[in-house]
């Protein structure tokens, strides 16, 4: 899925339709999309839910989430979420639901910084680490 966007800062936001904190963080990271809308930055959102939940869930809420979104996406949870913090020491299992996780990957493919956990007063940390990787020659 990523090698196909090598050049551009790629932007993980991992959710779900029942986390609070990743509803409420949904504003934010939909304004960073429509901030880097002409830049080379790719935003993807990727839950474990169905294509249906996701639909039902943006219907029910009456909006929107700006990124592309991956449904029925389990085992890339595992790759970019439960993997880091196993090779951390944390016991994969009490890690399974952390959500949300926000991920960026610089423009060569490799992961640039982990954010788990509500993003809250982190948006600008997110924004600022884009602005990082969009001004590296």
């Amino acid at each position: 899925i990523l090698n196909h966007y090598l050049g551009k800062v790629v932007v993980l936001n991992f959710w779900y339709t029942l986390c609070v904190p990743c509803i409420a963080e949904i504003p934010d990271l939909n304004y960073l999309v429509n901030k880097y809308k002409d830049k080379e930055v790719i935003f993807v959102a990727i839950t474990q839910d169905s294509k249906q939940q996701v639909q039902t869930f943006f219907e029910k809420k009456n909006t929107t989430f700006l990124y592309l979104q991956v449904t029925d996406g389990a085992d890339i949870i595992k790759q970019y979420v439960n993997a880091p913090l196993k090779a951390k020491g944390f016991d994969e299992y009490a890690f399974t639901d952390i959500r949300p996780a926000n991920i960026i990957i610089d423009k060569s493919g490799l992961v640039n910084k982990y954010f788990f956990g509500g993003l809250g007063g982190h948006i600008n940390i997110l924004e600022n680490n884009i602005e990082k990787i969009l001004n590296e020659k």
